[in-house]
């Protein structure tokens, strides 16, 4: 069976969407599929051809990022259209459905929804809101399937139109190396000796929260330091709102850490991990840190509640300082609980989200798009 994924930056990885469909690449039998993956060049310049999976780099203009990616998306639907052939295109985004009654002409189309309904994201504008209004009605008039990858998405998007929404959550892979030692050394250069709270994320942008958990930190006395990772250089005005907060909580920005097995040692070595986004779809990050027993504490936006219970995780009043403070003090006076907690979370991702599992679920879907 010949796939071709369209709608992500590229791969390897540096965001979500790329994320699930690295993932489900790499568990899908190679022997039954061969994999095409479209990649845009303003992120991704590496050509791989391997054994059932090649990468085809869409050029883009030197224009302003939002009308590259327009030009990768219609790109991409083109050279599909015109120069390849498939069995069918796995289409990520809902920002992209513009192409789907273009691929429609000779394909078949799955489409899985990774981000937030638009109107829950308070930075879009009069135009981005409208543009996005046509790209949830393409998303739903002309896709043969619909794929979401977060629960609340799914009953929410099922009740705006008369078709069947599948729920395919996104996993982990329990195998992945967690290198303790390239964390150790990576701290150790950043002054890193004491015990600390950890916060990461791939972009830190508003919706993530990293200031409600400094805010907090200015509210309550506490010996273990901030550590921040992450892409600070999204917004501007947010990053000086951010250094200024760092500032005056002594805590630490280390960076951007794009090697994965370095990330994980770094969490494993964190007393906490805070995850206070207003917004989300399915968080792989939270199942991440789950898959290495690193207690939790997040908001409780329904996404997160969808996956966890207060059994598994410590939650605290989404959006709210005061709370998380209260939660950060009980957490780190109650570390017996929050280990216990931490073990729950595990096995929960053991049971209901491998990789190995979900990857089936859509190989399932590929079948019944072909019948």
């Amino acid at each position: 069976m010949k796939i071709a994924f369209i709608g992500i930056k590229g791969l390897p990885s540096r965001d979500g969407a790329s994320r699930v469909v690295e993932n489900i690449i790499s568990n899908l039998d190679k022997k039954n599929y061969f994999i095409t993956v479209y990649a845009n060049r303003t992120y991704n310049r590496q050509k791989f051809i391997e054994s059932g999976y090649k990468q085809i780099i869409i050029p883009t203009l030197s224009l302003q990022k939002n009308i590259n990616t327009f030009f990768y998306f219609l790109n991409s639907a083109i050279h599909a259209l015109i120069f390849s052939d498939y069995d069918l295109i796995h289409l990520h985004n809902i920002d992209c459905a513009f192409i789907i009654p273009i691929l429609k002409i000779k394909y078949r189309v799955i489409c899985t929804s990774h981000g937030a309904e638009f109107s829950k994201l308070g930075k879009w504008g009069t135009f981005a809101k409208t543009y996005f209004k046509f790209m949830i009605f393409f998303f739903f008039r002309y896709s043969d399937y619909i794929t979401s990858v977060s629960l609340p998405a799914a009953k929410y998007y099922g009740k705006m139109i008369n078709k069947k929404i599948y729920y395919i959550p996104n996993g982990i892979n329990l195998e992945e190396y967690c290198n303790v030692l390239k964390a150790d050394l990576y701290l150790k250069k950043n002054n890193i000796n004491s015990e600390f709270i950890l916060f990461s994320a791939g972009r830190i942008i508003p919706i993530k929260g990293l200031h409600l958990l400094l805010n907090a930190y200015k509210k309550i006395n506490i010996n273990e330091k901030c550590v921040i990772i992450g892409d600070l250089n999204q917004v501007n005005e947010y990053r000086i709102k951010i250094n200024k907060l760092i500032l005056d909580t002594n805590s630490k920005h280390i960076g951007f850490i794009r090697d994965k097995s370095e990330l994980l040692g770094i969490i494993s070595r964190s007393k906490l991990f805070i995850f206070p986004s207003l917004v989300e779809n399915m968080s792989m990050m939270l199942l991440e840190v789950a898959s290495i027993k690193t207690p939790i504490i997040c908001s409780d936006i329904p996404e997160n509640i969808a996956i966890f219970d207060r059994e598994e995780v410590l939650f605290f009043k989404s959006g709210n300082e005061y709370d998380l403070a209260d939660k950060l003090k009980w957490a780190l006076a109650n570390p017996e609980e929050m280990v216990l907690k931490s073990v729950n979370a595990y096995n929960k991702v053991k049971e209901k989200y491998l990789w190995s599992d979900i990857t089936k679920q859509y190989e399932n879907l590929y079948q019944k798009v072909l019948k």
